[in-house]
């Protein structure tokens, strides 16, 4: 298959990290790529005060089922979120070398976005020293800071205080990207970027579009959510709960469900990861090769409804990268498929309109007949979902590099509707190019197309 002539200047992922979840382990374990690539369970069960605190809040919930939809009051525990995935030891002084008393303006959101930013810049082999970067690059270097729901976590905790935070308002505020750039000196443009849970493709999207338009020559992209800690869980898992997208099970092998047709609820994780993207010949210039070229990517809002996702838009949205793609040379859709790997948002919801039979509907229109031959693959099973952090981004580089995907974990009946789809079950590959669709709360979208570097 001819490789993809890219647009000028070809833009690249030069360095990425990962902050997963697991509370046995440091959340920026050196491990944690291993983790994911041999499909390792980080979803656990929530203690009995951590189910009362959603009791406490005297929920309703809305049921659906294959028959009915209907509203029941969360009255007992067997009612509530009991599983979730929660993030472990975090230590920025002495993993990271980040002063207590910077520490203390960050909020739980830029507490991990900014260790993403400083591991993929040395994963990117960009030396800093005294956690600065080179003054030949700091005049040419943005930053974006992806996130859901940054800054909550401070508010709750301030709620529950007794003394007012005197950094209240740096830590309230989604303020990352300029932390960030303080900590490391970069000078160039920094920005928060809120697209739900398609936050990260959506910023690696503007990270292209600057490097194109000379902004920047390189953007470091750091990604981070939290919603299974101490501050927020109690809120978000009760939030998903009563829209009726969370599990109630006990057990993750029973719970975790992509693409089985036992599906009947989400489980709420946390996690951060680093991006460094910039021009290919900045990364040659310091002998070395790029992970991943970025082929084409897209965003979009369609204006549909809050929640409900829309088959019909994801299709257009695929539709988009694909032609994008076709119109910079070198790519043929007919002889994509064999060599794709498709990174799904699948979230194990209930199966009615959810993401599984949305995302496999738009493959089977965008690819045709050779839908069959697209390599599905899937780390919410494993991670729960990480909402804005861009888990499942690095992840997808991490695998086309390395030739390694997990299963689709507890895969034990697949969807009668799905038939034909060609899910990862955790055999080597030798494919070439990587496809994530992102999908967010607020008709939100994004899209990416990576391709392997030899």
């Amino acid at each position: 298959m001819p490789r993809a002539r890219p647009a000028k200047p070809s833009v690249v992922v030069s360095g990425i990290s990962l902050g997963l979840p697991g509370s046995r382990h440091k959340i920026f374990d050196d491990q944690n790529f291993e983790r994911i690539l041999r499909g390792e369970n980080l979803i656990e069960p929530l203690s009995r005060e951590e189910q009362q605190k959603q009791l406490d809040k005297n929920i309703t919930r809305l049921v659906k089922t294959s028959r009915e939809s209907r509203i029941e009051t969360v009255d007992s525990a067997e009612k509530t979120v009991r599983l979730a995935a929660k993030g472990g030891k975090l230590d920025l002084k002495n993993d990271f070398g980040i002063s207590p008393e910077f520490a203390a303006t960050l909020d739980r959101t830029a507490e991990l976005a900014l260790p993403a930013a400083l591991l993929a810049l040395k994963d990117a082999r960009i030396p800093l020293e005294n956690h600065i970067l080179p003054r030949s690059l700091s005049q040419e270097t943005g930053i974006i800071f992806a996130s859901a729901l940054p800054g909550l976590s401070s508010l709750a905790s301030e709620l529950k205080g007794d003394r007012f935070n005197r950094h209240f308002i740096l830590k309230a505020m989604p303020l990352a990207h300029a932390q960030i750039a303080q900590w490391i000196g970069s000078k160039g443009p920094a920005i928060h970027l809120n697209a739900g849970f398609a936050s990260t493709p959506a910023a690696l999207s503007l990270a292209e579009d600057w490097i194109r338009l000379g902004r920047a020559k390189r953007v470091l992209v750091a990604s981070a959510d939290d919603a299974t800690g101490p501050e927020l869980q109690e809120w978000v898992l009760s939030a998903f709960l009563s829209m009726g997208a969370a599990s109630t099970g006990t057990d993750a092998a029973a719970a975790a469900l992509p693409f089985d047709q036992r599906r009947h609820g989400t489980i709420i994780g946390m996690g951060a990861a680093g991006f460094v993207v910039e021009a290919q010949e900045e990364t040659l210039k310091r002998g070395l090769k790029p992970l991943v070229r970025i082929i084409a990517t897209e965003q979009i809002n369609w204006g549909h409804h809050l929640t409900r996702l829309d088959a019909e838009q994801i299709i257009e949205l695929m539709e988009k990268t694909l032609k994008k793609a076709e119109a910079a040379g070198g790519l043929e859709r007919k002889n994509l498929s064999n060599h794709l790997l498709y990174m799904s948002h699948e979230t194990y919801t209930p199966a009615k309109g959810g993401s599984a039979q949305s995302e496999i509907k738009a493959l089977k229109q965008v690819f045709g007949k050779d839908f069959s031959k697209v390599l599905i693959c899937n780390t919410k099973g494993y991670t729960g979902h990480t909402l804005g952090a861009g888990v499942e981004d690095a992840a997808l580089i991490k695998m086309l590099e390395t030739g390694r995907a997990p299963k689709i974990a507890n895969l034990k009946k697949p969807d009668p509707e799905f038939a034909g789809a060609k899910f990862s079950d955790g055999s080597p590959h030798r494919r070439r190019y990587g496809l994530h669709v992102a999908l967010g709360f607020g008709s939100q979208g994004a899209c990416v197309l990576f391709e392997k570097m030899r």
